[in-house]
């Protein structure tokens, strides 16, 4: 996770834009508390007042290395403009998401046309006087490159509260499949959707090709491309291979009686005679 508005706990430093705008208000943090945790929201309702402009921007964000594409998951409400009995005309209820790459934190900088719009965000669920509806939306940022980036939110006159802001990335988990050893691997993106990935063999087992196997922007492993084998001496248990020996002293065990065999010292010597004798084949 990249971002995580609720987790942040404090005082989130999130500018707001313009700065002054005399008797108007923009974007307002609020605190709330949560099962006994605080946590902080943004919202804005100017309804009433013609041309709104409000931006609301993240403090910078540092992309992670190989991160092209990362998910923005909101939750927010948005009021029903007819629950203000008609007193708005200009009323709107979406939103806009923008994104802005830096190589650097610009600290209070603000400059609308470094962004880019991501999306209109709409509500599947409208709030009105008589009962809150939270959305929850997800929206991708792609073809991300520079050293970190900004998320902007725009009103432009709706009543939104802005509750929850999550940043994350995909990756294929590191996976161990057909004896073949593959690190866990960020999932690419629109330009990348298939992510080949090399692996290598587990401990004693060999292949004559390095298997492969692709990744996918879902962060799910598909299409595994060859195997490995066990080499000679050795067999397969689960996801490694054992030597032989080991096997052949508990099916030794399994004939004798060897109670007398409980200590560890002795244990450990029978092991290493079982050894010699396997590497003396």
């Amino acid at each position: 996770v990249l971002l995580d508005m609720k987790a942040t706990g404090g005082e989130l430093g999130w500018l707001t834009w313009p700065p002054n705008q005399g008797d108007r208000s923009g974007w307002e943090v609020t605190q709330k508390t949560l099962n006994g945790s605080q946590f902080y929201t943004y919202s804005i309702c100017n309804v009433g007042e013609r041309e709104q402009d409000n931006w609301l921007r993240t403090t910078f964000v540092q992309r992670r290395p190989l991160v092209s594409r990362v998910f923005v998951e909101l939750q927010f409400i948005v009021r029903d403009c007819n629950s203000f009995d008609g007193a708005s005309l200009t009323c709107k209820e979406t939103f806009n998401l923008y994104a802005s790459e830096a190589d650097a934190d610009v600290g209070t900088t603000f400059r609308k046309g470094q962004f880019r719009k991501v999306a209109t965000i709409a509500p599947d669920e409208i709030t009105n006087k008589n009962e809150m509806r939270i959305n929850k939306e997800t929206k991708v940022v792609e073809n991300l490159s520079q050293k970190g980036f900004y998320l902007a939110f725009q009103d432009i006159g709706a009543c939104v509260a802005l509750l929850s802001v999550r940043v994350y990335y995909k990756t294929c988990p590191a996976t161990t499949k057909s004896l073949a050893l593959f690190p866990e691997t960020v999932a690419g993106g629109e330009s990348q959707a298939l992510k080949e990935v090399t692996g290598r063999c587990v401990d004693n087992a060999d292949s004559e090709d390095l298997p492969r196997i692709y990744c996918t922007v879902d962060g799910a492993w598909v299409v595994p491309v060859g195997q490995c084998q066990c080499n000679t001496g050795f067999e397969e248990v689960e996801d490694s291979c054992e030597g032989d020996f080991l096997f052949s002293r508990y099916r030794l065990l399994s004939y004798l009686d060897v109670s007398w065999l409980s200590t560890p010292a002795i244990t450990q010597a029978f092991d290493f005679v079982l050894l010699l004798c396997f590497n003396s084949l």
